[in-house]
């Protein structure tokens, strides 16, 4: 089903197009007009399709085939608005359906043909797209935009695709047969119990959705219906030692690492479950053990004045300590991390980064990491140019390289925007989730494969951050539920 504000004289002239451009060359009939199907609400239209599959939808071109597929229109009631809106947590999504003026219905007759399932499954997608529209689907995936609409047809056609493409797979029809996937620091304690459950209920390839937002529903309830055991088991025997361990930095006077690992062990809790009384600990402590770093570094960016390399280095161990504050200043009632605390974390490193005049970062594997953290950092509090700086200023060097590629795109889009928009990209966006992928859980210890590149921050922090990153610009949102979150992070 395709929900449509409005349609132009263009739109099934770009559908035309869409279809085109993923692999489906086709012809309408000369009397068919898509604004008159609109008009006529309530009437059911059957036409008839003359079509050809071509890369890059499959290896070769099939020949001709011709198919009929049935549109049929309704006006999109509140009361149906209203239902799908209480479906979803996605903000940006329900202002987007309560614009909706029309559902337009796709169906092909009983007993089609791998063609038609796949001529009808993305002529959907293609007309929500061409129309800046959004598609229902109900069974699993619910309602979505953009990149999404093709990942959830081409998760729906890819065991009809591989058969054409001469695949004989035994997998059942919807199979994810190549998630997009990344690298993950090994789990350990709550992370590791968790995707041990996961390993257990499911094989990898049949519960990734690769670029969207979304996993096999009957699975998922399985998975969270094993974790209050999990919680149990987390509470009951590693709290104590995690309290214990972040408890030995607050008494410290000054530790980079402490701030990330008491955000670790916080946002766990908050996954698994929101409201539990330590949590308040661990954010607390984040704050403290923050604060004893902040007033230690103009006393060591002076000491050190004499030796920038030491400075710099020391400069990106620090951005951990920043983007964890960060995130903890907006932590109960979830939100885009602290502008102003991401900031004084941008403008020291920067400070000192620059110092090194032309030299490269540095060439360890930790610098090249705080590089881009900086990155991501500047990217969330819309510090655009510099996010630009110090990508190109790097450029030569290959390590990070794909994190590099692909944020590098992703800030060129950003800087091509208008003021308040989002990106619409698709190309973009699905670059974007093959980076992204690697931080939500449980990402490697799924697939067994890897993204061949270390992390900037540990999970579930980078699955965190990476979430909001996703949220600002493709969406649009700074602010959220742990419901949602969950949903993004957890896949």
């Amino acid at each position: 089903m395709v929900l449509i504000n409005q349609t132009d004289a263009n739109t099934q002239k770009k559908w035309a197009e869409k279809l085109k451009a993923v692999g489906i060359a086709c012809q309408f009939p000369k009397e068919f007009s898509l604004a008159e199907i609109l008009a006529d609400e309530n009437d059911s239209n059957e036409t008839t399709i003359q079509y050809q599959f071509t890369p890059p939808l499959v290896k070769t071109a099939t020949p001709e085939h011709t198919s009929e597929i049935n549109l049929e229109p309704w006006p999109l009631d509140d009361d149906s608005k209203n239902e799908l809106i209480e479906s979803i947590e996605d903000k940006s999504l329900q202002h987007k359906i309560a614009a909706m003026k029309f559902e337009l219905q796709l169906s092909s007759s009983a007993g089609r043909d791998d063609h038609a399932l796949i001529l009808q499954c993305f002529a959907a997608a293609t007309l929500a797209d061409a129309c800046d529209g959004l598609l229902v689907d109900p069974q699993e995936f619910g309602t979505v935009d953009h990149a999404q609409i093709y990942a959830v047809v081409q998760h729906h056609c890819q065991y009809e695709i591989n058969k054409l493409n001469g695949h004989h797979s035994p997998l059942k029809a919807g199979t994810i047969t190549k998630p997009i996937h990344s690298s993950i620091a090994k789990p350990t304690n709550m992370w590791a119990k968790l995707c041990e459950l996961f390993k257990r209920f499911s094989r990898p390839w049949t519960t990734f959705n690769s670029n969207a937002i979304s996993v096999n529903r009957i699975w998922e309830k399985e998975i969270y219906a094993q974790l209050p055991n999990a919680i149990n088991q987390f509470c009951a025997l590693d709290q104590q030692k995690n309290k214990e361990q972040v408890s030995a930095y607050l008494n410290k006077s000054h530790q980079d690492k402490g701030a990330s690992l008491a955000l670790q062990n916080g946002l766990m809790l908050s996954l698994i479950k929101n409201g539990h009384p330590d949590t308040q600990f661990y954010i607390k402590a984040v704050t403290e053990i923050g604060k004893k770093v902040y007033l230690h570094v103009d006393k060591h960016n002076a000491n050190l004045e004499a030796h920038p390399d030491t400075l710099a280095n020391l400069a990106g161990f620090r951005l951990k300590t920043y983007v964890s504050m960060a995130c903890a200043k907006t932590f109960q009632s979830p939100s885009l991390p602290c502008e102003s605390t991401l900031i004084d974390g941008i403008e020291q490193y920067h400070n000192s980064i620059i110092k090194l005049a032309d030299k490269p970062v540095y060439k360890s594997g930790h610098g090249i990491q705080a590089n881009i953290l900086f990155v991501v950092m500047a990217l969330l509090a819309n510090k655009n140019k510099l996010a630009l700086f110090h990508l190109k200023r790097n450029q030569a060097i290959k390590s990070m390289c794909h994190h590099r590629r692909i944020l590098l795109n992703l800030t060129t889009a950003i800087t091509q925007l208008d003021e308040h928009k989002v990106i619409q990209n698709a190309n973009v966006e699905k670059d974007f989730f093959i980076l992204f992928n690697g931080y939500r859980m449980p990402s490697e210890a799924l697939t067994g494969k890897s993204f061949h590149e270390m992390p900037i921050l540990p999970n579930p922090i980078g699955g965190y951050v990476f979430t909001w990153l996703y949220l600002k610009l493709f969406k649009g949102q700074t602010e959220t539920t742990w419901k949602e979150l969950r949903n993004i992070m957890m896949w």
